[in-house]
């Protein structure tokens, strides 16, 4: 059968009560009735619940540093730091260069996370002129201190001959969060970013997903040390800007 979703809207700019602990881990452990989606509010009445017959959740998250919105950032740490030994993630970022606040996160996940980045031919500033042609050696050298300090990670790049490679996207189990941010240090400090947390129940919702996943990982392989000793020197001082 098709899949019923119910989409809340945030309602404001400010922190959503839904990004709590108590309802976003709600959210991941079924999708049944979830807390919605409405500013914090003292009376507990103006939260409503549902949809309790349905079957696929969306959650919108917005990310705007400059109004201390970060509402993506708190939803991936939390659901790393509560998932268990038992649960598998997949990460897809074409620019990946993780915050200190996700680095933290894989660092102490008891999941296992597999993290996707395109190798150096396939990164969208491969042959830039002057400084941007180092660029994609500064994502594969960042990429390399994540896989070397999150024993649960696995870094696998994307290599396609004639591709280049943009797909940005989390996979686990019934939830998958889709949007404009490549979870990394910039989406966190510098742009607006805007995300979906769709969680469901739907098996061939679940299936979908799970196929758009795969198709990412069919040309996949483990990650290479392929950048230029020259970008090592280069990346303290453009790290804030990847």
């Amino acid at each position: 059968h098709s899949a019923s979703a119910k989409v809340w809207d945030s309602g404001s700019f400010s922190r959503s009560h839904w990004a709590t602990k108590g309802n976003l881990k709600e959210a991941w452990n079924k999708a049944g009735v979830y807390t919605c989606n409405t500013p914090i509010e003292k009376e507990a009445n103006l939260r409503d619940l549902g949809p309790s017959d349905g079957d696929t959740c969306v959650y919108p998250m917005f990310q705007i540093p400059w109004l201390s919105v970060h509402q993506v950032d708190e939803a991936l740490e939390l659901f790393l730091i509560t998932a268990d030994s038992r649960q598998n993630f997949t990460l897809s970022s074409g620019y990946f260069n993780p915050s200190k606040r996700l680095i933290d996160a894989l660092k102490h996940t008891k999941a296992q996370v597999d993290i996707i980045i395109p190798s150096i031919e396939a990164n969208g500033f491969y042959k830039g002129a002057s400084v941007k042609g180092l660029v994609p050696d500064m994502y594969n050298l960042s990429g390399l201190r994540t896989l070397n300090s999150c024993p649960n990670v696995n870094l696998l790049e994307y290599s396609r001959k004639g591709w280049s490679f943009h797909a940005k996207g989390i996979w686990a189990n019934n939830l998958t969060i889709l949007g404009s941010s490549n979870f990394n240090r910039r989406s966190s400090l510098r742009d607006t970013e805007f995300c979906v947390s769709l969680v469901t129940d739907n098996t061939l919702l679940q299936d979908s997903l799970n196929e758009e996943k795969e198709s990412l990982r069919v040309f996949s392989r483990d990650v290479q040390k392929s950048y230029r000793p020259i970008s090592a020197l280069g990346f303290p001082l453009m790290s804030s800007f990847l």
